[in-house]
C-alpha cells in the first residue's frame, strides 16, 4: 500500500446542492475538507480503463467530510442527550469550531488503495492519518464518525474517506466506447456490484 499527500481546505456548513441537503440543513452539521484538482477524474479513467466502468463524480469538487452529524449529538448528546445542554449551548459550540477552522488549510495523507462497496468507490484515509479530524470532532463532543450503535452499544464505524464517483446504469456517452463494449457501459452499476463480489473478501479494494 502507498499513500500521498493533497492540501486541502476545510469548510463549515457548506452550501446546499441538493433538496436533500436543505432539508436536513436545519439540522444536519456539516464540515469537509475540499480539495482543488481533478483526482476523481483521474481515478474514474483507470476504473473505466480497467473495468469498462463509467463512474458519476461527485456534485462538489473533490471533498473529505468529517462530519456530518445531528446537531443533537453535539457535547456528548449522541450518548445522552439529557445532558449535552440546550439548542443555543449547541449551536454557540458549533459556531466557535466553526470560527476556529473554517477556511484553514489542512495536509491529508490518502491511501492509493481504490475500494468499493459495489454502489459507491473511494480512496480511504487509514486510521493512523485520521486523528487530526478525530481530534476537531472532539472538540464539540461528538464521537469517532460512525453509522449508529450496535446491540452491546459499541459503534458501527465509518471510515473517513474521499469518494471518487459512483456507478449508475444506463448513463453512459456512446462515443466513448467500442460497439461491442455499449451494452456493458449501460450496466455501469450492475457490473460494479458484479466486480465487488469478486473483491469483497479483501474488503472491496480493486487495486
Amino acid at each position: 500500500m502507498t499513500d500521498f499527500i493533497l492540501t486541502g481546505t476545510i469548510l463549515f456548513d457548506p452550501k446546499d446542492l441538493t433538496k436533500k441537503h436543505k432539508l436536513q440543513s436545519s439540522w444536519k452539521k456539516i464540515a469537509l475538507v475540499e480539495f482543488d484538482g481533478d483526482i476523481c477524474e483521474y481515478y474514474g479513467w483507470f476504473i473505466k480503463k480497467r473495468y469498462g466502468i463509467v463512474l458519476n463524480t461527485p456534485i462538489r469538487k473533490p471533498h473529505i467530510s468529517f462530519i456530518n452529524d445531528h446537531i443533537n449529538d453535539l457535547n456528548g448528546g449522541f450518548y445522552d442527550k439529557t445532558k449535552s445542554g440546550t439548542d443555543k449551548e449547541r449551536s454557540h459550540m458549533w459556531e466557535q469550531l466553526k470560527k476556529k477552522y473554517h477556511n484553514t488549510e489542512i495536509e491529508i495523507t490518502i491511501s492509493t488503495n481504490v475500494q468499493t462497496n459495489g454502489e459507491h468507490v473511494w480512496l480511504r484515509i487509514e486510521h493512523e492519518h485520521r486523528e487530526t479530524l478525530y481530534k476537531i470532532r472532539r472538540e464539540v463532543g461528538l464521537p469517532m464518525p460512525n453509522l449508529g450503535k450496535n446491540k452491546d452499544g459499541s459503534l458501527k464505524p465509518l471510515g473517513i474517506h474521499m469518494t471518487i464517483g459512483y456507478p449508475v446504469n444506463g448513463r453512459v456517452d456512446e462515443n466513448e466506447f467500442e460497439v461491442g463494449a455499449m451494452k456493458s457501459g449501460r450496466m455501469n452499476l450492475d457490473n460494479m456490484l458484479t466486480l465487488y463480489s469478486k473483491f469483497k473478501d479483501n474488503g472491496g479494494i480493486l487495486y
